[in-house]
């Protein structure tokens, strides 16, 4: 499976990045996936800062337990982190450009807070389409995430290097993105309807 989910993620990356699939218009949709907030999402002080704090829980942890709890060990998990989450968007906004999906939290302009907490919840695995706006399995981001789980453990030591830590790196993925959902929802949008 883990050759699979490889294949899948470098395929994506290849042809997205060679041009062969026309990104969506911006002008047309706001959320549509461009190269330019790939870069944002992916080399940005959140996206920094995420890395840093993934490798403070794996350290703290002593995860896995081959690299040092110093200075060294802490690097090591810092890179891995952020060569995860590297994988991970470059999957995410690739599948999402070939198949016309919305790349990026779209807020539910809702008012209730029970509704928007849930709508917030959904967007993990729920998108819209750039074309018609119709609500579709968010492909881009389960797939990034089962692909930045899987082929980061490609690096990592004999300990980590398993199904199940793969399936718990994907499965933390999709929970870290369900909270950024949420923050979206009510601290960075709070002012939209």
């Amino acid at each position: 499976m883990q050759r699979l989910f490889i294949a899948a993620g470098l395929l994506t990356l290849a042809t997205w990045a060679s041009g062969q699939t026309p990104l969506p218009s911006p002008e047309n949709d706001p959320y549509a996936p461009t190269f330019g907030h790939f870069l944002v999402s992916t080399f940005g002080p959140v996206s920094l800062l995420r890395s840093a704090a993934g490798a403070g829980i794996e350290w703290k942890l002593d995860h896995p337990r081959e690299w040092s709890q110093d200075a060294e060990g802490y690097g090591k998990r810092y890179a891995s982190s952020f060569g995860g989450h590297f994988i991970n968007n470059s999957v995410h906004y690739g599948v999402a450009a070939m198949l016309g999906e919305e790349a990026r939290y779209h807020p539910s302009g809702r008012h209730h807070v029970g509704s928007r907490f849930v709508y917030a919840v959904e967007a993990t695995f729920i998108t819209h389409k750039v074309s018609s706006g119709n609500a579709t399995v968010n492909v881009g981001e389960l797939a990034g995430a089962f692909s930045g789980g899987f082929i980061s453990r490609k690096w990592q030591p004999p300990s980590a290097d398993n199904k199940t830590d793969a399936f718990k790196a994907s499965g933390l993925t999709l929970a870290v993105n369900i909270g950024t959902n949420i923050f979206k929802e009510f601290v960075h949008f709070r002012h939209h309807p």
